[in-house]
């Protein structure tokens, strides 16, 4: 069943940074709060959505007050253990009072300036129920414009001891945002040579 569509915008979105993970492929570090150049990767994100949108929330499992500190809601997942980033998403979407959510990573700090924008338009030109961000050559399944309407779906799935976001989204009408011309937003940490990457990614940046 399609879900009530109506537009996106600053006054019902709340922008949802995923940091719920265990960071087992980075040694048990939590991701959010590696630094770069400086700052944490989730204050990095914070600043890059923050124009965007005037509600955002931080979804995390450990850690919390090293969270808090940088001024937000921070929440955590309601169903037992580390269950998935859907476990994340639906806390939002049970935790928030704004139609819809957008989710980010918490590792990606290079986020577009239009992100918002992108999702938005892409949902209501292709009468889409989800938008999710597309790179040019696959679907970013954790950048995504989710409205609130899909929680209930959302419990019946997880309650079938499914976890997989792309399995969720397949159920759904989905509109693909193009991205294509901005992959650097999708460079993200999963290992510490994803980290050494992207370090040297952002210096090369800085000289150009």
């Amino acid at each position: 069943m399609k879900t009530q569509i109506h537009k996106p915008d600053k006054t019902n979105i709340t922008a949802v940074i995923v940091a719920g993970g265990q960071g087992s492929r980075m040694g048990g570090q939590d991701k959010g709060l590696i630094n770069l150049h400086g700052k944490t990767l989730i204050e990095q994100i914070i600043e890059q959505i923050s124009p965007q949108l005037d509600r955002v929330i931080i979804n995390a499992n450990r850690n919390r007050k090293q969270y808090q500190r940088f001024g937000l809601p921070v929440i955590k997942d309601k169903l037992p253990g580390f269950q998935g980033p859907l476990a994340g998403i639906l806390t939002a979407l049970n935790t928030v009072d704004t139609e819809f959510i957008i989710t980010l990573p918490c590792d990606g700090p290079r986020l577009a300036a239009d992100y918002v924008t992108r999702l938005s338009t892409a949902l209501i030109e292709n009468h889409a129920e989800i938008a999710v961000a597309h790179d040019g050559f696959r679907m970013q399944q954790m950048y995504a414009l989710i409205p609130g309407s899909l929680a209930a779906d959302l419990t019946a799935f997880l309650k079938q001891k499914k976890h997989a976001l792309r399995h969720w989204l397949a159920r759904h009408t989905v509109a693909m945002a193009d991205f294509s011309d901005y992959p650097g937003m999708f460079l993200n940490i999963n290992t510490n040579e994803d980290l050494v990457c992207l370090q040297q990614d952002s210096q090369n940046d800085k000289k150009h």
